[in-house]
């Protein structure tokens, strides 16, 4: 199970309790344990220190060192095998990013990781990664003289690549000797990159060209000088993101130079990336909040308009009511009326002819009439829309008994 902390909280865990203990209530190995913290900069408790805590005796308390240039203030102990999923509901106000370390301090930093760094100017001991090319280059030479319709090519041979070879050497053990990873983006050097901290930096060498005539599209050669320039990250306030060489000063003589900047790059980018984060988490709550605002307005919305709806059909069937009390009342009288007119009658033959008639019209308005029925005839459809135990409306009442008849 991965667990996040930040350094700070990582550190007074660490030295709340012993490792074996912590690592078994985080459901971590302790070796997990104990590599997260050295990779994050956190001095643990020695070998003794909880014996001496036991005894009564007094143990010193290892101080949490500055977070390293570029290193992540996150710590993340144990891994999944899955993704974490994070609820939508979940999302908390992120705390604003905040560094008190000025950028001055920062350099400072820098420039004291190379205070004792030897650059070389050739490839004199090279790094270990510039050994690998180096050894490429020379079996291609031993497969040209072996045969010459070789189609692999060495890659260092001319002066340009020889001195882009040369250049990136010298950065590498710069960048090793300040406690950096460094990687080669390309076999033909022309692009390199640094790790620094958990931060990536890459740069990449570019020659300029010269100033040819002014025919359109044309472009002049190479002059020979280069330029650094560092890649994927927009301009970063207080750091330059290219060196460029002059006549008086070549990149073989501001190493220590580029090499302090792209360390001061790797903090600079890494508190970027962070506010930028910060920034995507307050949208993204921003955007929820919004969006679950909008989602109650919608729900409170339809509910008033099915209480409309409701009271609507209420009303409705209220006055339904009203109108079938009105038509048994009409249906009644004009049974009452007809009595009186064939009550006077003599003729036998329509005797029976009305007594069915009036029979069954009577029965027509005792099915019209709500009095006659359950309370539920009277009250309608409850606030679901149901008929409320009614069962059948008045129209299906009424064709029952026809068909009744």
């Amino acid at each position: 199970m991965a667990h996040q902390f930040s350094r700070h909280e990582l550190y007074e865990l660490v030295w709340s309790e012993p490792r074996t203990v912590l690592a078994a209530r985080l459901g971590v190995s302790d070796t997990g344990l104990a590599k997260a913290c050295a990779k994050a900069g956190i001095p643990m408790p020695v070998r003794g220190h909880w014996a001496r805590l036991a005894a009564g005796k007094t143990a010193a308390k290892a101080a949490l060192p500055p977070r390293a240039l570029g290193q992540s203030d996150v710590v993340e102990v144990g891994s999944t095998s899955y993704r974490q999923v994070v609820s939508e509901e979940s999302v908390e106000a992120p705390p604003e990013p905040f560094f008190d370390e000025p950028a001055e301090a920062v350099r400072e930093r820098a420039e004291a990781l190379l205070l004792r760094c030897k650059v070389p100017k050739g490839l004199q001991n090279p790094h270990r990664l510039i050994t690998s090319l180096l050894d490429e280059d020379q079996a291609r030479r031993k497969a040209m003289e072996a045969d010459r319709l070789a189609w692999q090519r060495p890659r260092f041979d001319s002066p340009s690549a020889l001195r882009r070879l040369r250049i990136a050497n010298a950065l590498f053990i710069a960048m090793a000797h300040a406690g950096c990873q460094v990687s080669v983006r390309d076999k033909d050097i022309d692009k390199v990159g640094f790790r620094i901290g958990d931060t990536f930096v890459e740069v990449g060498f570019e020659s300029s060209q010269k100033k040819a005539g002014t025919g359109r599209g044309r472009r002049g050669a190479p002059d020979g000088r280069l330029t650094l320039k560092a890649a994927g990250w927009p301009p970063i306030s207080g750091v330059p993101a290219a060196w460029s060489e002059t006549d008086a000063e070549p990149l073989e003589a501001r190493i220590l130079e580029i090499a302090c900047d792209l360390l001061v790059m790797g903090e600079l980018v890494y508190r970027a990336a962070v506010r930028e984060q910060y920034r995507c988490r307050l949208e993204r709550k921003q955007r929820l909040e919004a969006e679950a605002r909008e989602a109650r307005e919608r729900v409170e919305q339809e509910e008033r308009e099915r209480r409309q709806r409701q009271e609507a059909e209420r009303l409705e069937w209220l006055l339904g009511q009203a109108t079938n009390l009105r038509r048994a009342d009409e249906i009644r009288a004009l049974v009452r009326a007809a009595d009186v007119r064939f009550q006077v009658s003599n003729e036998p033959a329509l005797n029976d002819t009305y007594r069915n008639w009036r029979r069954w019209a009577l029965m027509q308005a005792d099915l019209l009439d709500p009095r006659l029925g359950p309370l539920t005839a009277l009250v309608g459809p409850d606030e679901a829309g149901d008929l409320g135990g009614l069962g059948e409306t008045p129209s299906s009442r009424l064709r029952k008994g026809l068909r009744s008849t």
